[in-house]
């Protein structure tokens, strides 16, 4: 996922912008052409690749893990549920939602649904940890990077690459010497 994310990290923002617009309006258009579990699918796909994509890939693509274990283990759960919503998408049936009743169904309606919008609080935690771990996080550095992971598809990926920027070069084992290290090895 490093690499992945270095990848994405390398590219100027307007191709990653242009390649999130670029699975998004098809992605549309799909869903509201497809007959229902396609459709149903696809919809959930763009959703959740579009909006939770980005902070999965900063939670594990970041250098060194900067969740601890439970957090780790949350933002796996997270991208589990994720991927069961869109495989049992394509096995529903359409009508109307039933409600859920009970306790224990409203508990489990409760604990998926913060499960499912878990790695842009997450993802905002691990960014700001490795940017404390360089020294470089100020303070209420974390409202910047949510709003910009919860814009992401509309240009809050510029902001955030300058956050995350920093720590990706800040990991990377520099290979060049500077000028004055070269002239103190020649004397």
């Amino acid at each position: 996922m490093e690499a992945l994310l270095r990848y994405f990290e390398a590219r100027p923002a307007r191709v990653v912008l242009l390649w999130l617009w670029t699975l998004i309006i098809p992605g549309v258009v799909l869903s509201r052409t497809l007959p229902w579990p396609y459709s149903e699918s696809i919809d959930d796909f763009v959703k959740f690749t579009t909006l939770l994509g980005y902070p999965q890939l900063i939670i594990f693509g970041l250098p060194e893990p900067a969740l601890s274990r439970p957090f780790q283990w949350i933002a796996r759960a997270s991208f589990a549920l994720q991927v069961a919503v869109v495989v049992v998408s394509l096995f529903s049936t359409p009508g109307p939602a039933s409600p859920v009743e009970g306790v224990l169904g409203q508990l489990l309606g409760a604990v998926g649904g913060v499960l499912i919008v878990s790695p842009l609080f997450l993802a905002t935690s691990a960014l700001g940890a490795a940017r404390r771990r360089l020294g470089l996080y100020k303070p209420f550095d974390f409202v910047g990077t949510f709003v910009a992971l919860a814009y992401l598809p509309l240009g809050g990926l510029v902001p955030l690459r300058r956050l995350l920027r920093p720590v990706l070069e800040g990991s990377r084992p520099s290979t060049r010497t500077t000028v004055i290290e070269d002239r103190a090895d020649s004397s």
